[in-house]
């Protein structure tokens, strides 16, 4: 009989964490803007809302080719990162997954090394220049610069 009260409580609090799980999820708001270097829209920059307040979840979107970009977060405010990876090695011409040999003689797939194309400022918490407010009805401009001026 002990056994069914303990599964009865573990099913429980399972059911409670799933539940406050997914109400979370719920209450997210999507940020909409356009990132561009120089003038130009920026492809494929990472684009991070980091909250200002610590501990705090992190959330994460990808511009897409026209520099648009979309990501879902809590209300709350954020300090707003940028960062755009790039291959170390040249001939590397995106940073995919690539076979490289383990031990023993098995192969395992992992991501060539990379580095920010931009300039450091927009991805450091302390330094950037950009900030919001979720939620907010204005989109979200992110006006970048190669001198990080």
């Amino acid at each position: 009989m002990r056994w069914y009260r303990n599964y009865a409580v573990s099913l429980i609090a399972a059911l409670a964490a799933i539940s406050l799980g997914c109400s979370e999820k719920s209450n997210l708001v999507k940020v909409k803007g356009n990132v561009s270097l120089d003038g130009e829209p920026l492809p494929e920059a990472n684009i991070s809302l980091v909250p200002k307040t610590k501990g705090g979840q992190i959330y994460r979107g990808v511009s897409q080719a026209n520099g648009a970009f979309e990501v879902a977060a809590a209300p709350g405010e954020y300090k707003v990162l940028v960062g755009k990876p790039v291959p170390t090695d040249p001939s590397a011409a995106t940073p995919n997954l690539k076979e490289v040999p383990a031990k023993e003689g098995a192969v395992e797939k992992r991501r060539p090394a990379t580095k920010n194309a931009l300039p450091d400022l927009y991805a450091q918490a302390t330094q950037t220049p950009f900030s919001c407010v979720v939620p907010s009805s204005d989109k979200l401009e992110l006006k970048l610069s190669k001198t990080g001026k």
